[in-house]
């Protein structure tokens, strides 16, 4: 039989190995690391091996003692070794829990960079929406602060107009101020003041003084 006519019937590792029986009713073939037997079986026996499935079938003998049908004497058995506790797993189980928990911990990690992304988006929606709203704030504010500087200005240039003309004002008063006590001083230099003669009510002095 070629390698690959074989047909496994302990396992679903389909790799060829040396190490095999096949049995004579099914003929399928064994690894003996499944069977849990050595490698010193002798190749003689060997061909009139049955496999444990096949061996179990056949009609027991016919005496009724209840002795279950036994494999081939001539077959070496062995038994199952309890792997040593630091012996290394194996490289196939090893390297598919690696797998397992890698894709675990991806999993569990884009969860997490997921729920801190969308965390950090709705934090940085409020601080944008506060920062939108503060720059509103301040262009207003800016644009009352400029138009009070505006006013400020204009009522600088009144108040320095004011000034201005509240001088020329005080100016001109003064000077009528000056030529009213001019003009009293003239008017009382030109008076006559005529002491004891009487008065009348009815005469002109004009006419009196220019006869």
């Amino acid at each position: 039989m070629s390698v690959t006519d074989h047909i496994w019937g302990c396992c679903e590792n389909n790799n060829y190995s040396d190490d095999f029986l096949e049995c004579v009713v099914c003929t399928k073939s064994y690894h003996l690391d499944c069977l849990s037997l050595s490698t010193d079986v002798n190749v003689r026996d060997s061909s009139e091996w049955e496999c444990p499935l096949c061996n179990t079938l056949r009609p027991k003998s016919s005496n009724n003692d209840n002795t279950p049908v036994r494999f081939n004497p001539n077959v070496t058995l062995r038994a199952c070794k309890r792997q040593a506790l630091q012996s290394p797993p194996s490289t196939a189980l090893l390297a598919s829990d690696i797998r397992n928990m890698f894709q675990e911990y991806t999993l569990k990690i884009s969860s997490k960079i997921d729920s801190l992304s969308n965390s950090i988006g709705a934090e940085l929606k409020t601080v944008k929406e506060e920062i939108t709203d503060m720059r509103n704030s301040m262009d207003f504010m800016n644009s009352k602060f400029e138009s009070l500087l505006r006013e400020h200005e204009e009522t600088k240039k009144v108040m320095v107009k004011l000034q201005k003309e509240n001088s020329v004002l005080q100016s001109n008063v003064k000077d009528l101020n000056a030529r009213i006590n001019t003009l009293e001083q003239n008017a009382r230099s030109a008076n006559i003041e005529i002491q004891c003669v009487p008065e009348r009510k009815t005469e002109n002095l004009v006419h009196k003084f220019s006869v």
